[in-house]
Order: structure tokens, then C-alpha cells, then sequence
């Protein structure tokens, strides 16, 4: 379940200048990091005479546990800017939890990191992580036809999507695997992933070049469908002895 962290601050007079451009960087490699733990989008938000608001939006409380160390240490860059807010808050007077309820259509930009987060989980090997982002009643390979490939199989609901990457596992050694490109809209979201991979009963290989993988999405950014749009001639032939 999404999760979100709201921070409300007072900048100090004549400081607001500094302060939104401590805001528009990052030291290197903590974005990165924030990213892989779960964190998906942010905003600052003025909200009156040098009051402002940040908004951070998560994959789950989890998440932000993870990161809180990165975002004290972001908070103490711009400490010294910030008014103290009185009734014993401090500098800032932060809340967060998980979603109650979601509405409005799904963004582009937010598939597009869930996207990402999944791919990222699957070079951690962690398959949980994918499964939390997945409907329960999701189609895996939606439309396609049984060609005797055992990993491009059709399924459906997380426990068909684990048993996918169990056969995955089982049946091919990944050489190597690449996504270069990611783009999408509110609904369908579309990867382009470099492969090499092993097929283990018969020592072929699989190369794809730019293989497109098919996500929808519905409105809570929940995954509903997803297909590898592969060379499916290639796979055939690799797993024939």
C-alpha cells in the first residue's frame, strides 16, 4: 500500500531564496537511493508567507522508514534556514502514513517509477516487493497463446506471477538484462529491455535486443496486465534440443 510523508516548515526572513535552491539539488546518489527504496515522486509547496510544505509520496510506510536516515540528512543541509515552528515542534512538524484512499486517475510519471521500483527489485531478486505492487486478479502474458515456452506462459494473480519468476529461475541463466528506455501514460506503461539468458535444458541463448515489456495499470497504480512482447519464434527455437 502507498504511503505518504508531509513536513511543514517556516523559512527564516530573507532565507526563502537559499532555501529553494537547497531544495532543487540533491547530494549525489541520495535521490538514487531514496528511489530504490521506495520513494516514487515529491513536491515542495509554498503555502503562505514563507511557510512551506513537502510532500512526498512512497510505496509503502516501509519506504520511508528506510529513508528517514537520507531525509535527516537532507533536513540538516537546509537546518540553519528554518524557523523554529514553537509548541515544542522544532524546525519542522512532520507526519506520515499509509493511503486511506486514492482517487483521480493514476499519472504517467508515477507508473513510470513503479516501473522502475519493479525492475529495480528484480536486480535485488526481490520478488515480494514486485508482488506488492500487482492486482490480485493480474493477467501475466495477457493475449498470447501457448507456445511451449515455460516462462512466457500465461497466469494470473501474484501467485502466477511468483510462479513465473520461479520458472525463470528454474529453466534460464540471465547473462545479462537491461531496461534503456521507460515511457507510458496514465494507463499502459512500456519498457525496453536488452537480454541475454541461457536456456538451462538446452545451453541456447536468447538475445533481445530491445524487447518491449507491456504494463497497464489501473487508477491506484496497482498493475492489472502485463506481457512480454518477445520474439517468440526465437524463444521457441532456444528451448528445442
Amino acid at each position: 500500500m502507498s504511503a505518504y510523508n508531509v513536513v511543514r516548515m517556516r523559512v527564516k526572513p530573507g532565507r526563502e531564496e537559499e532555501f529553494i535552491k537547497i531544495n532543487n539539488t540533491f547530494p549525489e546518489g541520495m535521490l538514487d537511493k531514496m528511489k530504490a527504496n521506495g520513494f516514487r515522486h515529491g513536491a515542495v509547496v509554498k503555502t503562505g508567507d514563507r511557510r512551506y510544505c513537502f510532500l512526498g509520496e512512497w510505496d509503502s510506510m516501509d519506504a520511508i522508514v528506510k529513508s528517514r536516515p537520507d531525509m535527516i540528512k537532507d533536513l540538516d543541509r537546509m537546518r540553519d534556514l528554518l524557523e523554529d515552528l514553537g509548541s515544542d515542534l522544532g524546525v519542522t512538524d512532520p507526519v506520515s502514513g499509509e493511503t486511506a484512499v486514492e482517487f483521480g486517475e493514476a499519472t504517467s510519471t508515477r507508473n513510470i517509477e513503479i516501473v522502475k521500483s519493479i525492475y529495480a527489485s528484480f536486480a535485488k531478486g526481490d520478488v515480494n516487493a514486485i508482488l506488492a505492487v500487482m492486482h490480485e486478479n493480474v493477467e501475466w502474458e495477457y493475449g498470447t497463446v501457448d507456445n511451449g515456452v515455460p516462462w512466457l506462459a500465461r497466469r494470473r494473480g501474484p501467485e502466477g506471477v511468483a510462479k513465473f519468476f520461479q520458472t525463470l529461475a528454474d529453466t534460464t541463466e540471465l547473462k545479462s538484462f537491461a531496461v534503456d528506455d521507460i515511457v507510458g501514460n496514465d494507463r499502459v506503461v512500456v519498457g525496453l529491455a536488452r537480454v541475454e539468458a541461457v536456456v538451462k535444458a538446452t545451453g541456447k541463448l536468447i538475445r533481445e535486443e530491445a524487447e518491449p515489456h507491456i504494463w497497464h495499470f489501473n487508477s491506484r497504480g496497482q498493475v492489472m496486465k502485463f506481457r512480454h512482447a518477445a520474439d517468440t519464434f526465437a524463444h521457441v527455437r532456444a528451448c528445442q534440443k
